[in-house]
C-alpha cells in the first residue's frame, strides 16, 4: 500500500465509530437554489474523526440514484480483496444488464468488458449497464445483489438505505440518506483506500469513445478528489464529494439540488466551510456537546528490542478510539459462525430487531480459531453498558443470542478470543 493509501486507512480508521456517536449540528437553511424544495439535504463531516461539522435533514429518507454506485463499486472492491474478482477477470454480459437505459456503454448480449473497465464505466459513464455486469459477476443476479448491498449497508450502520438495483435506477423502495451515504464514503476510504483513486478519473476511453467524469468539481474545486454524482426526479440533482487540504478530508453530500450547476455551486460552499471550521476548529466552540467528549489517555510510547519508541498497537488505537467517542468500551457478541455470510447475516438482523439500542452501534467481523476450525465472531460494537444490555436483552426476548462484553475486542472477552487473528473482514 502507498503513502497515500495507508494515510486514507488511517484517517478514516475510526471515523465511522465517531460518526456514529457525535451530535449533529444544523445549517439555518438551504440555499436559495433549494428553498421550498422538500428534497433538500446534506451533510459535511471532518473524515479525520468521523464528527458531523454541519447537517439540514440529514436522515430524510430519499432516493439514491446513482450514489447507489458507491455501493456497487465497494462491493466490488471487497470482491477483489478476496480474490473472488481479478481486475482484469472478463465478465460477460447478459441480456438483462445491456438492457438498461442510459446512461449507459451500449453493452450488447455476449460481449465482455474486464472488471476495471466496468469500475472506471461506473465512476466515469456513471454506466448502468456495466453496473448490472458486476452484480451478476458477483451475486449471480441483480435481484440477488440487491439483497447483498442492504446486507452490506446494515453492516456498515446505513440503517435508513435499502438497495434493489445495482445502479441506482428509479425503484420507489431503493432509499438512503445523507448520513447514509457520508458513513459509506467513510466506510470506503477507510476499507479500500487504495482502490479509492478510481474515483479521481477524470475521463475514460472504451473501445474508442472518451466518456468524462460526471463530477465536475474534479479539478475546478481545490483539494476534491471523488467521488459520485447521481440524478433521480424523485431527489434531484445528488453528490458526495470528498476533498483534502494541509492534510485535512472533508466529506459532503447534498440531495435535492435543482441543477447539476447548483448543486456544484452549493457542495463549494459547504466544504469551504468544513475547511474553514477545522481550520478554527481550537478557537470556535466544540463541534460536538462537551458532554459527549472524554479525552483519550495518554500512555507512554513503549519500545522495541533496539530501543526505539514504537507507536502504541492497533487494540490500543481502537480503545483509545471509543473512549475517545464517549467511553463506549462495550460490545454485544452476536454469536460465532461458521461462514462469514452467517455472521453477517446475524449483524444484519440485530440491527432490524433492536434498532433503538443499536444507534451508536458499529459491527464488528473477526476470523478466529476455535477447536472445531476456523469461525467467524459477530459484535456490535461502541456501545455503552446500558446499551449493551438492552440490546442483549431485546434480542434474546426475540429468541437470539447475545452477550454483553466489557471490551471492544480483547484477547480476555471469551475463550474463544484467545486465539483471535483480529482479521477484519470487510
Amino acid at each position: 500500500m502507498g503513502s497515500e493509501g495507508m494515510r486514507l486507512s488511517t484517517v478514516c480508521a475510526f471515523g465511522l465509530a465517531a460518526f456514529l456517536a457525535f451530535a449533529t449540528s444544523s445549517l439555518a437553511a438551504p440555499p436559495p437554489a433549494f428553498i421550498n424544495d422538500d428534497r433538500y439535504s446534506s451533510i459535511v463531516v471532518d473524515a479525520d474523526s468521523g464528527r458531523v461539522i454541519a447537517a439540514t435533514n440529514a436522515d430524510q429518507i430519499l432516493h439514491p440514484a446513482s450514489l447507489t454506485k458507491i455501493m456497487t463499486l465497494y462491493m466490488t472492491f471487497d470482491a477483489l480483496k478476496r480474490g473472488q474478482l481479478s481486475l482484469q477477470q472478463q465478465l460477460r454480459v447478459s441480456s438483462h444488464a445491456s438492457s438498461m437505459t442510459p446512461s449507459k456503454l451500449g453493452l450488447r448480449p455476449g460481449d465482455s468488458l474486464s472488471t476495471e473497465q466496468a469500475i472506471l464505466a461506473l465512476v466515469t459513464k456513471s454506466a448502468n449497464d456495466a453496473a448490472v455486469v458486476l452484480a451478476e459477476a458477483m451475486e449471480g443476479s441483480e435481484s440477488q445483489f440487491g439483497q447483498a448491498m442492504t446486507q452490506r449497508a446494515r453492516s456498515l450502520g446505513m440503517h435508513h438505505t435499502y438497495f434493489t438495483n445495482a445502479s441506482g435506477l428509479p425503484d420507489t423502495r431503493q432509499v438512503t440518506s445523507a448520513r447514509d451515504m457520508a458513513m459509506l464514503a467513510l466506510a470506503m476510504l477507510r476499507d479500500h483506500p487504495r482502490q479509492y483513486r478510481y474515483f479521481a478519473t477524470t475521463e475514460f476511453t472504451f473501445r474508442g469513445q472518451v466518456h468524462r467524469n460526471h463530477n465536475r468539481l474534479l479539478g475546478s474545486y481545490d483539494g476534491v478528489d471523488g467521488i459520485k454524482t447521481g440524478f433521480i426526479n424523485a431527489s434531484g440533482f445528488n453528490l458526495v464529494a470528498s476533498a483534502q487540504r494541509d492534510g485535512r478530508r472533508v466529506i459532503g453530500v447534498v440531495f435535492g439540488g435543482s441543477t447539476g450547476r447548483s448543486r456544484d455551486a452549493h457542495m463549494a460552499t459547504l466544504l469551504d466551510d468544513g475547511f474553514r471550521s477545522l481550520g478554527a476548529r481550537q478557537m470556535d466552540a466544540p463541534l460536538v456537546r462537551v458532554a459527549d467528549q472524554k479525552k483519550a489517555p495518554e500512555k507512554p510510547a513503549k519500545a522495541d528490542a533496539k530501543g526505539k519508541a514504537k507507536g502504541p498497537s492497533a487494540e490500543e488505537i481502537e480503545r483509545q478510539a471509543i473512549e475517545a467517542a464517549g467511553g463506549r468500551g462495550w460490545s454485544a457478541q452476536i454469536g460465532v459462525f461458521k461462514t462469514q455470510a452467517r455472521a453477517e447475516r446475524a449483524i444484519a438482523d440485530a440491527f432490524r430487531l433492536a434498532p433503538k439500542p443499536t444507534a451508536t452501534a458499529t459491527s464488528d467481523i473477526a476470523q478466529i480459531k476455535t477447536a472445531e476450525g476456523k469461525r467467524f465472531r459477530a459484535r456490535l460494537q461502541n456501545l455503552s453498558p446500558t446499551q449493551a444490555k438492552s440490546l442483549c436483552d431485546e434480542l434474546k426476548r426475540q429468541k437470539h443470542a447475545c452477550q454483553p462484553i466489557q471490551a471492544p475486542a480483547g484477547p480476555k472477552a471469551t475463550m474463544a478470543d484467545a486465539s483471535d487473528k483480529r482479521t477484519r473482514l470487510n
